[in-house]
């Protein structure tokens, strides 16, 4: 796969060059620094965009022309990373060689309608879609406190710190849809494209300058911005004294989240070491966590760990009953002082060396994990996916317990519930 990254003003297009897809998919992200006030307009102007364009208002039209072009498809999305939020709007093509002429050249076309000419007249969205997705959004918000799992976590993280940017809601906030109208959400439009960072990301088989020249043909990027902020949060310190936070809730089963602060580490140590602790500590079925608190003592219906590098953050999730709260609690805390003490095996680290190694493999085969890979890069300062595997070979037993002494608990929340099993 070859790579090549042009600026086009203060912007960045990222280039992927390799023919082992039949599509093209490009993802443009618009950046901007994490509002709370802003989460529930970009959600709902995600989803505005590709509703319509002024060439195409209806949903239904846009579709039919993406129809046209060999079922070119154009979505949209919204995400928090570190201290930003990011709305992408992403295409995917088919390879010219598998259409006809002109195709690559149209579908970028449509991308930039998308994005450059939404469906506003009279500097208004249409307020009856709007509404209609308003409602849509309502559920969407609503429908985390019907999932337990994600509705504890997300309760976990408020206590943790309410005025972290980690805390706020991914969907948005009920009480906001109100005040947005047809006006507000073009207003809001307006300083997206006027004020965000883009990237775009490009992964197929295309020529790379035609590819830029269509770029810069159909996607108007004329602003110059500065780096207001880092992309990683500043690193916290955890609580002296952990704190437990409990709440009640008709569910069948309880639902724990446990918060853990990352204290500062060598890139090395963030990007390889602390991959294989998670993988050894809390990630798949030969994990530490699977095998003693699941299987072992079978104090948890399903029980995993994850970390956020970005905002230095290590998460436990387990659906438990609620009269083995103290017992899981006391068994995951165990389970990390022997990872500090070295407590595993060298089988431990190799497997989860490969397991690693395994996922690397598997991104070769997906557009967007790639495109993934390639942001990683540019926010973690990780290597090529051919360099990571060198890399995270390296890593040893005491690399493992170095960082193993800077994982820190700080908040457990329980979600309280019955004795039976709820499905994930």
């Amino acid at each position: 796969m070859k790579e090549k990254e042009v600026k086009i003003g203060s912007d960045t297009l990222h280039m992927m060059m390799t023919d082992r897809f039949r599509t093209t998919t490009i993802e443009v992200i618009l950046r901007m620094p994490m509002k709370k006030e802003d989460i529930t307009k970009r959600n709902l102007l995600a989803t505005m965009l590709v509703e319509g364009t002024k060439n195409h208002p209806t949903k239904r039209e846009l579709a039919m022309y993406s129809q046209d072009l060999y079922n070119a498809n154009v979505s949209a999305r919204c995400y928090r990373r570190g201290n930003y939020s990011n709305l992408v709007i992403q295409l995917t093509c088919l390879n010219e060689r598998f259409t006809e002429p002109g195709m690559f050249e149209k579908s970028i076309a449509l991308l930039g309608e998308v994005i450059f000419q939404p469906n506003i007249h009279e500097n208004q969205f249409d307020d009856n879609v709007l509404n209609y997705m308003k409602e849509k959004a309502k559920k969407s918000i609503l429908g985390v406190k019907e999932y337990s799992r994600a509705y504890s976590t997300e309760k976990m993280l408020e206590n943790m710190n309410h005025e972290a940017v980690f805390s706020y809601h991914d969907y948005g906030y009920v009480e906001d849809l109100d005040a947005i109208d047809g006006k507000e959400l073009a207003r809001f439009y307006k300083e997206v494209i006027s004020h965000s960072y883009i990237d775009i990301y490009a992964i197929g088989d295309y020529d790379c300058y035609r590819f830029e020249e269509y770029i810069r043909k159909y996607l108007p990027i004329t602003t110059f911005k500065k780096e207001e902020l880092p992309f990683s949060l500043s690193y916290p310190k955890a609580r002296k004294k952990v704190q437990i936070v409990e709440e009640e809730k008709e569910i069948s089963q309880a639902s724990l989240a446990i918060g853990c602060y990352l204290d500062e580490m060598e890139p090395f140590d963030l990007n390889y070491s602390l991959t294989l602790y998670n993988i050894i500590l809390g990630s798949g079925p030969t994990s530490k966590f699977f095998q003693n608190i699941r299987e072992k003592h079978s104090l948890a219906y399903t029980i995993s760990s994850g970390t956020y590098k970005l905002d230095h953050l290590l998460i436990i999730k387990a659906g438990i009953d609620q009269e083995n709260f103290e017992k899981t609690v006391r068994l995951v805390q165990e389970q990390m002082k022997d990872m500090e003490k070295g407590e595993f095996t060298d089988d431990d680290l190799e497997k989860a060396k490969q397991a690693y190694l395994t996922s690397l493999e598997e991104m070769e085969d997906s557009p967007r994990a790639l495109i993934e890979a390639n942001i990683a890069k540019n926010l973690l300062g990780l290597e090529d996916i051919s360099s990571r595997g060198e890399q995270v070979r390296k890593v040893s037993k005491e690399d493992i317990q170095r960082v193993a002494k800077k994982v820190k608990m700080d908040t457990i929340f329980l979600l309280k519930g019955g004795t039976e099993h709820e499905e994930d």
